[in-house]
């Protein structure tokens, strides 16, 4: 079963196709209405704030508001690294073809403009950082113990004393008197 085609799929194809497709009133309203909640998490970096802002300006209920900010969201690319991924190869196959349509048409202004917008799409005009030589790193050390001199921490006088009265706790806790002798010896 195919997936339906959604607002926001209208939308987008209205965004990469212009020319050819017409917008109608209601889906003018929605992206006004997604812009503005794209805009307020641009600003604010903040989901709840953004779907506050969106239920108090739009008169929306939460879930709809929600639904508004998931929806700008997928549409303006703000999730995460696969999304942002493939819009990029997206924006690479558009720019190819509006660079060969132009340099077809002898526009090479307009060919090496796209040209140079490819190079920043890929981030060609960007120095790689410096990455840290991953042989010169090392582990920090780590010392198991508890040996005062490790820790650093004096032990007290009377240690034995106080380890033998958390043991006569412990075993007397593990240890039932009156369980004990109301048990029976089976013999086999």
């Amino acid at each position: 079963m195919p997936k339906p085609i959604t607002d926001v799929d209208r939308i987008l194809a209205w965004y990469f196709d212009r020319e050819n497709n017409e917008l109608e009133p209601r889906l003018k309203e929605k992206l006004l209405r997604l812009e503005f909640a794209a805009d307020q998490f641009r600003e604010w970096s903040d989901k709840n704030k953004t779907v506050r802002l969106v239920m108090a300006k739009y008169e929306l209920q939460k879930s709809q508001a929600y639904q508004l900010v998931n929806e700008a969201m997928q549409l303006f690319a703000m999730t995460n690294r696969q999304d942002k991924e493939f819009i990029r190869a997206l924006l690479h196959d558009i720019g190819m073809k509006i660079m060969q349509k132009a340099y077809t048409q002898g526009k090479l202004k307009e060919a090496a403009a796209m040209f140079a917008q490819l190079i920043k799409i890929h981030g060609l005009d960007r120095e790689d950082a410096e990455l840290p030589d991953f042989s010169q790193l090392q582990p920090v050390p780590i010392t198991i113990g508890t040996f005062p001199e490790l820790l650093g921490v004096p032990l007290p006088d009377d240690l034995d004393a106080q380890l033998a009265k958390v043991l006569a706790k412990k075993s007397a806790a593990r240890f039932n008197p009156s369980a004990a002798e109301d048990a029976e010896v089976v013999n086999e």
